[in-house]
């Protein structure tokens, strides 16, 4: 009966044990759910800066050129 006793008592804190687990599996989802959710806003965040790059380096060729026909022409004038 002793033994009987021992074994329950191991299943009962196995059982404890096993519900902590699951209680900090759930934990851990939840956090990686909100990671995933953060990550997916900062990819879109990044898609747009990488877009204002890519229009700020076309404006600058736009100025560059600009610049270098204003030279020609000061040097022509001059």
């Amino acid at each position: 009966m002793d033994q009987t006793n021992k074994l329950v008592e191991i299943m009962a804190e196995m059982l404890h044990e096993q519900r902590e687990m699951l209680s900090e599996q759930r934990e851990t989802n939840r956090r990686l759910e909100k990671l995933e959710t953060q990550m997916i806003m900062n990819n879109a965040a990044i898609g747009e800066l990488r877009i204002s790059v890519m229009r700020l380096a076309d404006e600058i060729v736009i100025i560059h050129d600009h610049e270098r026909r204003i030279v020609e022409l000061e040097k022509k004038v001059a």
